[in-house]
């Protein structure tokens, strides 16, 4: 099966937009796992991959077009913030 790439998010994409809050419990949760410097790689990482996963499964995404980069920032940020929150409570 050919691998169909996915559009480009729109120019007005956010930075911050439903999926951050999902970021940022994702940072809640991994922060009693790992230590912080662990969550903003696996985070960075997911984000330079996570085109590709979509073009392969685009059925598995509410929205499968990718993302503009300062979305991406914005993933990273909600995940390390909620790491560090996590942190602070624990």
């Amino acid at each position: 099966m050919a691998v169909e790439e996915q559009p480009l998010a729109q120019p007005d994409q956010p930075t911050f937009d439903r999926f951050s809050i999902l970021h940022f419990l994702s940072g809640l949760v991994l922060a009693a796992y790992l230590p912080l410097g662990t969550i903003v790689l696996l985070s960075v990482v997911y984000e330079l991959v996570e085109d590709r996963i979509k073009d392969q499964f685009p059925e598995s995404f509410p929205e499968p077009s990718h993302d503009r980069k300062r979305n991406a920032l914005g993933d990273v940020a909600s995940v390390t913030v909620g790491a560090l929150v996590s942190k602070e409570l624990l």
